[in-house]
């Protein structure tokens, strides 16, 4: 077996997308945390009690670099957040 047989085996960044916490500046508004979501290449999912975390689906890892570029301070994996942050009111709908 070659090793490009097993990387041949592993999933593609490209072929799934990957929901991230993404948390700002406390005080960023929730237009502006939703447009550096969108900037970034991501799509906003929900956002919580505050305004500056939202909840983003990524499809590559570069679009991560970028949230971090536009000012992102932290990336999470969503269960970290805790149950009360996914179950919080949505305050934007994505179509």
């Amino acid at each position: 077996m070659s090793i490009f047989t097993i990387f041949g085996a592993l999933p593609h960044v490209n072929d799934q997308k990957y929901d991230y916490a993404v948390i700002f500046k406390p005080g960023t508004e929730l237009l502006e945390s939703y447009q550096k979501i969108v900037d970034a290449g991501g799509t906003p999912i929900r956002s919580g009690q505050y305004d500056f975390i939202i909840l983003a689906s990524f499809e590559r890892y570069t679009d991560l670099e970028n949230a971090y570029k536009n000012g992102a301070l932290l990336i999470l994996n969503p269960a970290i957040t805790g149950g009360c942050y996914i179950q919080s009111k949505n305050k934007f709908v994505t179509t």
